[in-house]
C-alpha cells in the first residue's frame, strides 16, 4: 500500500501462509492476524484502533517501524524471533504491551501502560521501558537485556524473573519495587530509584559501572554475592539493608558505602574502602577488609561484628556511634600498615 490501509475488526485474518505488508503507507489496524507457522511482517507505522493480537505459531513477527495507539497489543510467536525495530507509543501510549511466547526478542523504545513477557526462551533485549498503570513492567524469561532506561509511575512494580543472565545498563527511576528473581544471574551498571519502595536482588550480582540504589525508606536487599571492581552506593532512609550473601569475596568492590538506613545486617565486605555515614538501627556486620588508605569509617546508632577486621596500606578504622560496639566472638581487629 502506497497509501493509509486499514484492517478493520471484523476482519480478523486467519492464513495458512506469511502476512507481509509494505508499499510506504501507514497501517490502522482493529484485527488480529493469525498464521500457521509463518511470519508475520508490517514495514510502515502501525497505529492500533482497538486491542490487537498477532500470533503466528513459530513464525517471526516484525515490525519495522512505529507502533501506536491507547490500545492492547499481545505477541505470539511461540518458537519464532519478534523484532520491534521503532518506538512502540512513542507518540501515543498503548494500553497493556504483552509478549506472551517467542525465541528472541529485540525491541526498541516501548511506552505502554504496562508491559508484559510471559516467556522468551532465547534472549529479549529491551530499549527504554516507560510505563503508568500500577501493574508496572514484568518480565519472565531466559537472558534479559535493559540497555536503557526502566520508568514507572503511579505505583508501578518492576518484576523480573530470568533463569539466565539479566543486565541492567540503563537506570531504573520506580514508583513502586524493583523484584529480581530466578536462578540466573545480574549485571548491574545503572543507578536505581524507587519512591519508599522495597528493592530485591535473589540472584548474584556483578557490578559493571559504579551503581547507587536509592529507596526513601524502602528495604533494600540482596540474597545472593555481590562482586565488582566498582562502587556501590546504599541510601535506604529508613529502610532496612540487608545483604545475605558475601560481597566482594570473587572481585573486590570499589568504595562500599551505606548512606543512610535502618538495622542494617550484611555478610563478608571486601572493598577498597568501606563507609556508613548513617544507620538508626544496629549495624551488624561479618567480616571486613578493605586495601585502601580510607580504611573503614562506619557512624550510626550501634554496631555488632561478627568476624575478622581488617586494613592494609596505612587504612584506618574508625567508628563513631550512639551505643557501645559488640564484638562477637571468634572477632579478630586487624590493622596492618603495609609500608
Amino acid at each position: 500500500n502506497s497509501d493509509a490501509v486499514t484492517i478493520a475488526a471484523a476482519a480478523d485474518m486467519t492464513l495458512a501462509g506469511a502476512f507481509d505488508q509494505s508499499g510506504g503507507g501507514a497501517v490502522t489496524t482493529s484485527g488480529d492476524i493469525t498464521t500457521t507457522a509463518a511470519a508475520i511482517h508490517f514495514t510502515d507505522a502501525v497505529t492500533l484502533a482497538s486491542d490487537v493480537a498477532l500470533t503466528s505459531a513459530d513464525g517471526a513477527i516484525t515490525i519495522d517501524s512505529t507502533i501506536d495507539g491507547e490500545q492492547a497489543l499481545t505477541l505470539v510467536a511461540g518458537a519464532g524471533d519478534i523484532t520491534l525495530s521503532g518506538a512502540v507509543g512513542g507518540t501515543t501510549r498503548l494500553g497493556i504491551f504483552t509478549i506472551t511466547s517467542a525465541e528472541d526478542v529485540t525491541a526498541d523504545a516501548i511506552t505502554a501502560s504496562n508491559i508484559v513477557q510471559t516467556d522468551a526462551t532465547g534472549t529479549a533485549t529491551y530499549g527504554a521501558l516507560d510505563t503508568d498503570a500500577v501493574a508496572g513492567i514484568s518480565l519472565t524469561g531466559g537472558v534479559i537485556t535493559l540497555n536503557s532506561t526502566v520508568t514507572t509511575a503511579n505505583a508501578g512494580t518492576v518484576t523480573i524473573e530470568n533463569s539466565d543472565a539479566l543486565t541492567i545498563a540503563g537506570a531504573m527511576t520506580l514508583d513502586g519495587a524493583l523484584d529480581q528473581h530466578g536462578s540466573g544471574s545480574v549485571t548491574l551498571s545503572a543507578d536505581i530509584t524507587t519512591t519508599g519502595d522495597a528493592v530485591e536482588f535473589s540472584g548474584a550480582v556483578a557490578l559493571g559501572a559504579d551503581v547507587e540504589i536509592t529507596t526513601a525508606d524502602g528495604a533494600i536487599t540482596f540474597d545472593s554475592t555481590i562482586d565488582g571492581a566498582n562502587a556501590l552506593t546504599l541510601v535506604a532512609g529508613a529502610g532496612d539493608i540487608t545483604l545475605d550473601g558475601v560481597v566482594g569475596s570473587g572481585a573486590r568492590l570499589g568504595v562500599f558505602t551505606i548512606t543512610s538506613g535502618a538495622a542494617v545486617t550484611t555478610d563478608s565486605i571486601t572493598a577498597a574502602s568501606i563507609v556508613q555515614t548513617d544507620a538508626t538501627g544496629t549495624a551488624t556486620y561479618g567480616s571486613l577488609d578493605t586495601d585502601a588508605a580510607a580504611g573503614i569509617s562506619l557512624t550510626g546508632a550501634g554496631f555488632a561484628f561478627t568476624g575478622a577486621i581488617t586494613t592494609t596500606e596505612s587504612g584506618a578504622f574508625t567508628r563513631s556511634e550512639e551505643h557501645t560496639s559488640e564484638l562477637q566472638s571468634p572477632c579478630n581487629l586487624v590493622c596492618r600498615l603495609l609500608l
